[in-house]
This record gives structure tokens, sequence and C-alpha cells, in this order.
């Protein structure tokens, strides 16, 4: 691959068809409601009803909003600088994995950009707290993705789990060419971000879309999915074609659905399988991941680092 291929911009996926088929018209409305957060802050630094002023409590409570709204605008410009101090404490608190550190792991991300025709990311390993279980960056022409410790939890070997890790390091690649670790999202998008009912739809296209990408380029890497809602001790005990059959039943009652998703800043796990399946990216012949985790203890390596 040419060393001077910095942009991630998948040669062997039609990004058009991976796309959610309504992340455009969502990101739009999205701008336009990141727009007015930004515009709404404004108007209340240099608009707010004088007579607030003269009610003691109500007037202390202005000044407080109109410090945030200050903080709001001003914190537009910095968001370039915080997105390159967010990059450096990733460096700073992690293990980069690389063909001498974890080379198991490496590889899988490397023949996916293989694949993809373009260069790897940088692959880091952090417990950060806002690394979560995966998360991805670009910034000023860098690209990493980090993985989060969890995912490792209960793990001999990396290859008794390479169809979990092929799908978890393809969906961070979804998130790096679809656009959704870039740093005009970040100044488009940033304060919806933050409001956790107005951010839903947007998160659960992005979510879906990166799903799309991630089942495209493993398409055996439903384990994955399972990975994030079971966690790695419980994983090799799971039976995943039996997980999917039960989810896409889909007997929660809408209403029921709906109200488990007040305040959470993420969709549902159950959803996103739910989502591939209906999306037609899902791949239904499990049989042969169902059991990958139970390699016997005598093949096995010793537990890796991380």
């Amino acid at each position: 691959m040419s060393g001077s291929r910095n942009r991630l911009e998948p040669a062997n996926i039609d990004l058009t068809k991976i796309r959610h088929p309504h992340e455009r018209l969502v990101v739009s409305l999205s701008v336009l409601g990141n727009a007015a957060i930004v515009a709404f802050a404004a108007a209340l630094v240099y608009f707010a009803p004088e007579w607030l002023s003269s009610h003691g409590r109500v007037s202390r409570l202005v000044d407080e909003v109109r410090l945030a709204a200050v903080a709001v605008i001003l914190l537009l410009p910095a968001l370039g600088l915080l997105r390159l101090g967010r990059w450096a404490a990733f460096r700073e608190n992690s293990v980069r994995l690389n063909r001498e550190q974890v080379p198991d792991l490496f590889d899988i991300l490397e023949r996916q950009c293989i694949t993809l025709g373009v260069d790897p990311p940088a692959l880091y390993v952090s417990s950060l707290k806002d690394v979560g279980l995966s998360t991805s960056l670009a910034t000023g022409g860098r690209r990493i993705i980090v993985l989060g410790p969890e995912l490792f939890a209960g793990l001999g070997r990396i290859q008794d789990r390479a169809d979990a890790f092929e799908f978890i390091t393809a969906y961070e690649l979804g998130r790096l060419a679809l656009g959704h670790a870039s740093w005009w999202e970040g100044v488009l998008l940033g304060y919806l971000k933050w409001i956790p009912v107005l951010r839903m739809p947007l998160v659960t296209v992005q979510t879906a879309s990166r799903d799309r990408f991630a089942a495209t380029l493993a398409p055996d890497g439903i384990r994955g999915l399972l990975l994030l809602v079971v966690g790695g001790d419980l994983l090799p005990h799971v039976d995943p074609a039996e997980f999917v059959r039960r989810v896409i039943r889909d007997d929660t009652p809408a209403g029921w659905a709906w109200l488990g998703r007040l305040g959470r800043d993420a969709p549902d796990f159950r959803e996103r399988v739910r989502e591939l399946y209906r999306a037609g990216f899902l791949n239904l012949d499990l049989e042969r991941v169902a059991g990958a985790d139970d390699a016997s203890a005598e093949d096995a390596h010793p537990p890796t680092s991380h």
C-alpha cells in the first residue's frame, strides 16, 4: 500500500449502499439543531430579559446560564485543540499494537485495510474512561483506533476471538470511513451530541451505518456484537445462533422499548441486530462460530497482556 495515502477512503466498499438510508437527512437536521443551540446560547448572552435581573435567585440563575452560553460559544474555536488533546491522551495512556506487540490482533486490522486499499490506522489499547469498549479519532491527518481492555476479558489467545475482533475493528474503520470521527463533525454536531434525547436519532443512524460497514467487511463477526453485550468472560458460553433467533422475534412491546431508550447515549444492542437483519446485512449461518472460544487448554497460548 502506498504510504502517501492518508485518508481512509475505502476502495472496495460503496459507502452509498452502506450508509443508513436516513443518515443524510438526520445529519442535516442535526446540523440545524446544533446551529440552533449556538444561536440560542448567543441570544441568552445578549438578549436575556433585563427585568429578570431584579429578581434575586432568578437573576443568579440567568447569570449562570449566560456564563454557560458563553462557554458554549467559545468552545467552538477550541474544538481543534481539544481533539489534539484527546489524541495525545490516547497515545500517552495506552499500548500501541503492531507487528511486534500483539501481532495477531494487528494482523486482523492490517488484512482489513489491505481489502479496503488503505493504510492501517494506529491501533491502541487503553483503559481511559472515554474509550469505552472501542473508539476512533481522525485529526490533522492522524487516524487512530483505540480498544478498551474489557474486550479482552477471559481471553486465552487472540485467534479464539478473531471473528469478534474483526467486527469491532471493522466497526471502527467504518467510523473513520464514514466521517463519524472527523473534525468537521465535531464542529457541526458537537453541541447536540451532549443532549441525551436530541442526540439519539443521529447516534442511532450513525451506529447502524457503522454496523453495516462492519458486517460487510466481517460477515461472520456477529460475535463482535455479542461481545459488546455479554462481555468476554461469558462469550464462550453464549450461542450466537440462538441469540439472533430470539432477537429477531422482537417480542418486547414497542412502548416499553421506547421507554428503555430514554436517557441512553446509544441504541439498544438487540435493535442493532434487528436493523442489520432487516437491511440484509446479517449472516445467519452461524454454526461455525457458535463455539469458537472453546479452544482446548493445552492448545491455548498464555493470556495476552494488555
